[in-house]
């Protein structure tokens, strides 16, 4: 009988460190299925943010070749800078919003 006793105890301890070790298992399981979740979302905002990224760059290229055109420079600085050429004079008129 105290043969049994001990094979049955032993039996169930190594049942029981089963169910823990199963359960420690399951619980890395979940973690990585997690962590692997939010991983595949920072990367989909990475590769939207990239996107936005090269649109940028591509029209901050297109701006950079204007730049390097000289009738666009002066055109460009005629019309926000009121730059004049010899001789012109600058007249100022109100605008429609003010008039009622």
């Amino acid at each position: 009988m105290a043969k049994q006793r001990r094979k049955f105890k032993k039996s169930r301890l190594i049942g029981f460190a089963c169910v823990i070790l199963s359960c420690v298992m399951l619980y890395s399981m979940g973690q990585r299925v997690y962590h692997y979740y939010l991983d595949s979302k920072q990367l989909a905002e990475l590769e939207a943010q990239k996107v936005t990224l090269e649109e940028e760059r591509q029209k901050l290229e297109e701006q950079l070749d204007l730049l390097d055109d000289e009738n666009y420079v002066t055109r460009y600085a005629r019309k926000y800078w009121v730059f004049t050429k010899e001789g012109e004079k600058v007249i100022t008129l109100p605008d429609d919003n003010t008039q009622q």
